[in-house]
């Protein structure tokens, strides 16, 4: 279908059928979602192993360092799993504190870091 206007073209009625044109919306109907990147470093001190870090929804699940994008708006709830002998110390970057989780709303780039470290030996006591 070709549309023909003979009076009064003004940018946003060209916009309107140029779109129309092509199947589009212009009213807002398609879709306009964002990706957003979220990038999780997982690190270490001492010889413990790192562990890793999982997020909900799915899309983070790594032991190093990973992304995954989300769309704009989407609350990403991080949780750090941490291998035996090691424990969790906290999280910086887009997440702060030493909580189970972390939550992130993606409205832009972020990053986290989710950091462990060995858990101290058991203390004994010897009685003499």
């Amino acid at each position: 279908m070709i549309h023909s206007i003979t009076h009064n073209r003004t940018p946003a009625l060209v916009a309107w059928l140029a779109a129309s044109a092509l199947g589009l919306s212009a009213c807002g109907g398609g879709d306009d979602s964002v990706d957003v990147e979220l990038t999780v470093r997982v690190t270490s001190t001492g010889t413990a192993s790192p562990g890793r870090v999982t997020s909900t929804p799915a899309g983070i699940d790594c032991g190093a360092s990973c992304s995954a994008a989300y769309a704009a708006g989407t609350s990403v709830t991080l949780t750090p799993v941490v291998p035996a002998g090691g424990r969790f110390t906290g999280w910086g970057g887009a997440c702060s504190g030493t909580a189970a989780s972390c939550t992130v709303v993606m409205s832009e780039a972020r990053t986290v870091t989710a950091a462990s470290r060995p858990s101290p030996p058991p203390c004994s006591t010897r009685w003499r």
